[in-house]
C-alpha cells in the first residue's frame, strides 16, 4: 500500500471523527436551547395560531439515542466494507466461489449472496436494537420479534436479488467498457428507477404490510371530493395495517402510471380528526399534482451520473495505490465490491446536504399546496404536532444533523408556516 492511500485513509478518519464531534456538540447545544425556549408543556393555542408544546424528557432522550444510532451506522458504512477489503475476506469469497463455478453470473450471484449474508449478520445487533429494542423501550412499537425477523429476512432476500442484478450489470459494463462505464450506468439508472417506482407498490410493499380500501367510506368520500378539487380523479386510496408494527402515524404517495396511490396508515386514521386527515391527504396530493416522483427520479439520475463518475475514478485511484494488498488488481474483479461501496457511501455522505435540501423543498411545496387546498391552518398545525409528538420528535435539530439526516422541514418551521401562510385572506 502506497503512502498516498495511507494518508487518504487517515484524513477520512479525521474528517469522520471531527464530524461526529460537531454532531454531538450541536445536538447537545440544540437540546439546551430547546429546553429553555419551550418551557411550557401546554399547547398555548390561540384562536388563529397554534404553538408547538414543549417536548418531553423522553423525546429528548429518544432524539439523542436516534442520533447515536445514526452515527454508528454511518461509521459502519465505511468500517464494514473496509473490514471485507483489508482482512482479505472479499478476495477469499471471490476465490472460493470462482473455484466452484466458471460462469460469471453465478460467481457474482454467489458472491453477492455471501456478502449480503455476512453483512446482515454484522449489522444484525445494531439493526435489531434500533428497529426493535429501542422502539419498544420508548413505546413506539408493538411488533413481535417473529414479525421483525420475518421482515428482516424478507429484506435480506430482496437485497440479494436486486443487488445481484445491479452488480452483475455494473461489473459487465466495467469489464467491456472500462473508460465509459459510468456513462452506461447512469443511462441505465432512468429505466431502473421508473421500473422500481412502478412495481414497488404492487409487488414489494405488500410483502410487508396488508393494504385494503379505506374502511371508513364517509372519510373516503370526503378525501375523493377533496382530490377532485385538486383535479385528481379516480385516485387509489388505501389503508395500511401499520398498527401491528408501530404506534406512529404516517401517510405517503407512491407509484407512477397505473400504480399511483395514496396510502394512509391505520394509526393515522385512528389518531387524527377528519379535518386533520384531509390536510394529510392534501399534502400527499401536492406531491401527486406537482410531479415530485418524476422530479425525484430526475434528481436521482443526476446523482447517479455524477456519483458513478466519482466512484469509478476514485476507486481506480485507490486500486493504483493499493497494489495487491486487497487481493485484486482490477476494478472489474467482483472482490472490489466493498471498495465501490466505500466510495458510494463517501459520495452519498458528501452529497447528503444538497439532496436533503432538495427533498425538504419539495415537502415545503407540498405543505403549501395542502394549505391552499384546505385553507384550514389550524387543522394543518394540529396534525403536524400530533404526528411528530406521537413519534417523539423534537421541534428542531442541531445544524449538522439537520443538514445530513433531515429530509423534511423541522416541526417548528412547518407549524410556523401553517400558522402564517394565508394568501386567500389578502
Amino acid at each position: 500500500m502506497k503512502r498516498g492511500l495511507k494518508i487518504a485513509i487517515f484524513v477520512l478518519a479525521i474528517i469522520l471523527a471531527g464530524f461526529m464531534l460537531s454532531l454531538a456538540s450541536t445536538e447537545s447545544s440544540n437540546n439546551s436551547i430547546l429546553k429553555s425556549r419551550y418551557f411550557s408543556s401546554g399547547s398555548n393555542a390561540s384562536q388563529d395560531m397554534i404553538s408547538v408544546p414543549a417536548p418531553s424528557e423522553k423525546a429528548y432522550e429518544f432524539r439523542m439515542n436516534t442520533v447515536a444510532v445514526w452515527s454508528v451506522k454511518l461509521i459502519m458504512g465505511f468500517a464494514v466494507p473496509m473490514f471485507f477489503l483489508f482482512s482479505g475476506l472479499s478476495a477469499g469469497i471471490r476465490s472460493w466461489v470462482a473455484g466452484k463455478f466458471k460462469r460469471r453470473f453465478l460467481i457474482i450471484a454467489l458472491y453477492c449472496t455471501a456478502f449480503s449474508a455476512l453483512s446482515y449478520i454484522i449489522y444484525l445487533p445494531i439493526d435489531f436494537y434500533s428497529g426493535f429494542i429501542r422502539l419498544h423501550s420508548y413505546g413506539l412499537s408493538g411488533q413481535t420479534p417473529g414479525s421483525w425477523f420475518s421482515d428482516s429476512l424478507k429484506m435480506l432476500v430482496m437485497d440479494v436479488v436486486f443487488n445481484t442484478i445491479i452488480v452483475w450489470f455494473c461489473y459487465t459494463v466495467m469489464t467491456k467498457a472500462p473508460k465509459r462505464c459510468w456513462q452506461y450506468i447512469a443511462i441505465a439508472a432512468l429505466p431502473f428507477y421508473i421500473l422500481m417506482y412502478y412495481i414497488s407498490p404492487i409487488f414489494i410493499d405488500p410483502l410487508f404490510n396488508q393494504y385494503t380500501p379505506l374502511k371508513d367510506k364517509a372519510l373516503e368520500q370526503e378525501i375523493q371530493s377533496q382530490l377532485h378539487r385538486a383535479s385528481i380523479n379516480n385516485c387509489c386510496l388505501l389503508e395500511s395495517d401499520m398498527s401491528s408494527r408501530t404506534n406512529q402515524m404516517n401517510a405517503y404517495m407512491t407509484g407512477i402510471f397505473g400504480s399511483k396511490r395514496i396510502v394512509l396508515w391505520d394509526t393515522t386514521i385512528k389518531g387524527l380528526t377528519t379535518n386533520e386527515i384531509l390536510n394529510v391527504t392534501a399534502h400527499e396530493a401536492g406531491h401527486y399534482v406537482m410531479g415530485h416522483v418524476w422530479k425525484s427520479i430526475l434528481v436521482n439520475c443526476i446523482i447517479v451520473l455524477v456519483g458513478a463518475f466519482a466512484v469509478i475514478k476514485s476507486s481506480s485511484w485507490v486500486l493504483s495505490q493499493a497494489g495487491n494488498s486487497m487481493g485484486f488488481v482490477k476494478l472489474h474483479d467482483i472482490a472490489s465490491l466493498p471498495l465501490l461501496i466505500i466510495m458510494i457511501n463517501l459520495v452519498l455522505f458528501i452529497s447528503a446536504p444538497a439532496s436533503n435540501a432538495i427533498t425538504r423543498y419539495t415537502e415545503r411545496e407540498a405543505d403549501r399546496f395542502a394549505l391552499e387546498l384546505t385553507q384550514n391552518n389550524r387543522a394543518a398545525a394540529r396534525m403536524l404536532i400530533k404526528m411528530h409528538y406521537r413519534s417523539l420528535s423534537i421541534p428542531q435539530s442541531g445544524i449538522v444533523y439537520r443538514l445530513w439526516a433531515c429530509d423534511h422541514p423541522e416541526l417548528q418551521e412547518r407549524v410556523d408556516f401553517a400558522n402564517s401562510y394565508r394568501p386567500w385572506e389578502r
